[in-house]
């Protein structure tokens, strides 16, 4: 287990020790599920990649921390978040980056049949959330 791995079992235990009233565990949740057509939610955390298997484990962490040892803490995983810096080249820039300076290029590329569908959330969207606010 790498330290990064081990990251959310630290915070959740440093928090029940701490007694905080409220946490929130976030992360960029990276998913590549082995059987396409299923919801990873269906999954029980079959991950074909092992970064997103720890993912999936920091989040079953936060629940076994909240229903045995009552720590008020809910996970958040963000998918596809953009803003005005967004990367849009090198090893991770990010798909709405991606699409971006794709969609700037003409002619514009489409890969498969075009019926593709994703979503994004805008960053100062993600913060308003996370806070209550809206």
């Amino acid at each position: 287990m790498t330290s990064t791995s081990r990251a959310p079992f630290r915070v959740l235990e440093c928090a029940r020790r701490a007694g905080v009233e409220k946490l929130v565990l976030c992360s960029f949740l990276f998913l590549l599920w082995i059987g396409r057509d299923a919801h990873p939610e269906d999954q029980s955390g079959q991950s074909a990649i092992s970064y997103a298997l720890s993912k999936y484990q920091g989040e079953q962490a936060a629940f076994h921390w909240r229903q045995v040892y009552a720590l008020p803490v809910n996970t958040i995983s963000i998918f596809n978040a953009y803003g005005t810096r967004v990367r849009t080249t090198g090893a991770y820039g990010a798909v709405f980056g991606s699409f971006s300076a794709e969609a700037r290029r003409q002619p514009f590329t489409v890969v498969g049949d075009g019926t593709q569908r994703r979503d994004f959330v805008y960053v100062t969207d993600c913060g308003e959330g996370f806070s209550g606010g809206g």
